[in-house]
């Protein structure tokens, strides 16, 4: 059954994202098998790297999107820091950094079992492959490094945490038009991850207007796009502020009447 949605909300547990579609979007097609794969080009096709650049350009921006969500359900300036990683090898090969890393993070994980982790790969001035890395670790460089045993490494703490967000984004974005990053991963993010609760419809509608005054008296920003098939879209963004609930009166019993 064809179903569709004009509004969407986003919750998490510092904020909530307000969607609103000026054509709705349908969802709940049922596809009989996968659709054949297109043939491989002419590499001299100009329209075929310009299609390759735009669809990296979208798959980056749905990737931050989807960072940014949960940093934003996960982490916080209390217990979380900002890592860099760096290899005093001359490492230049993606497949060979993110080996590396993820073997970092089993030995990690092993030390702090449990642990909440968000990551994007970057590159220096010479091409040396490098990480930067929220994580849910001690402030303790000599333990963390010790851990790392693969070159240097910094750790800030979280002093403002959509300003680290948006150096993660920034960096991500950054190497769209890199041929070493075509077909690579970009983004790392550890399972155990909490995301975000996601409204649509009705439902979506019914959370807002029972939480229309206090989330006007907490909106953060309202932001216009321009989507290629559901026309315009307006962002509105909310700190959350939880409903507190008044607590009951307590009502007397009335002493019976002698």
């Amino acid at each position: 059954m064809i179903k569709e949605y004009a509004t969407k909300i986003i919750v998490s547990e510092n904020s909530v994202e307000y969607l609103k579609y000026e054509k709705p979007i349908e969802y709940g097609y049922k596809y009989k098998g996968r659709p054949p794969r297109p043939m491989c080009p002419n590499p001299d096709d100009k329209m075929w790297e310009m299609n390759k650049l735009r669809n990296r350009k979208n798959s980056n921006i749905r990737a931050t999107i989807k960072m940014r969500r949960l940093v934003e359900n996960n982490f916080c300036v209390d217990t979380a820091v900002f890592i860099t990683l760096t290899f005093s090898e001359d490492i230049t090969d993606v497949s060979v950094g993110s080996k590396e890393f993820k073997c970092f993070i089993q030995r990690l994980r092993g030390r702090f079992n449990g642990f909440k982790y968000v990551a994007v790969v970057d590159f220096t001035k010479k091409e040396r492959i490098h990480y930067h890395m929220i994580a849910d670790v001690p402030n303790n460089e000599n333990q963390i490094s010790k851990i790392w045993g693969m070159g240097w490494i910094k750790i800030k703490p979280m002093y403002d945490l959509n300003r680290m967000v948006g150096y993660l984004c920034k960096h991500l974005f950054s190497r769209v038009e890199d041929s070493k990053m075509y077909g690579k991963k970009a983004f790392f993010s550890s399972r155990n991850l909490k995301k975000p609760k996601i409204l649509v419809g009705e439902e979506a509608e019914n959370f807002i207007k029972a939480r229309s005054r206090v989330l006007r008296k907490n909106q953060l920003s309202e932001k216009l796009y321009d989507t290629p098939y559901n026309g315009k879209l307006v962002v509105i963004k909310y700190k959350k502020n939880p409903i507190r609930k008044l607590p009951k009166r307590k009502v007397k019993k009335k002493m019976p009447m002698d």
